[in-house]
């Protein structure tokens, strides 16, 4: 379970961050 919700977290953290760019490229 912890390697699951670690894995989780890792993807949602690297959309974040693609979110962001979006934003600064926009």
């Amino acid at each position: 379970m912890l390697a699951a919700t670690s894995v989780l977290q890792q993807q949602a953290s690297d959309i974040r961050n693609q979110r962001i760019n979006w934003q600064s490229y926009l």
